[in-house]
């Protein structure tokens, strides 16, 4: 890895639920752990990476944390639904933080999402695989 990449962790396993409306077999609620592996790190214009006072250019941490509040332990539903979601939560007295409204459930609309989330609240690229299920005979979505 050059000065400009950075590979964060080799593995970090997430839980969630989701549905999928619509599909045959995903239409109802149901949970899934989410494999991330091979998360890189990469500067935008190619030069090395800044170092802050602590001499940290990337920090583990925020990146775990973004990771964790937007895909573990969570109930991932369709944007469409959120108030009939809200509704439930307010009534049973969930924590409304654990509901995560997305245009699309799908784990390869979620891969992109985080990405996104990622590169947002770090300001770098990010480069990462994304599994549904600890089976090996699923396959990863690469962002």
């Amino acid at each position: 890895m050059g000065e400009n990449e950075y590979l964060v962790f080799k593995r970090i396993v997430v839980d969630a639920a989701h549905y999928i409306p619509g599909h045959p077999t995903c239409g109802s609620p149901h949970g899934h752990s989410y494999i991330i592996e091979n998360l890189s790190v990469h500067t935008l214009d190619g030069k090395p990476f800044e170092l802050n006072e602590q001499g940290i250019s990337v920090d583990f941490g925020d990146i775990k944390s973004i990771i964790k509040r937007y895909m573990d332990h969570v109930n991932i539903i369709p944007s469409e639904h959120w108030k009939q979601w809200r509704d439930f939560y307010e009534e049973m007295g969930f924590d409304m933080n654990r509901l995560i409204p997305v245009k699309h459930t799908s784990w390869e609309f979620l891969a992109r999402e985080l990405k996104r989330k990622l590169q947002n609240k770090i300001g770098y690229r990010v480069h990462f695989r994304l599994f549904e299920g600890a089976d090996d005979n699923t396959g990863g979505f690469e962002v």
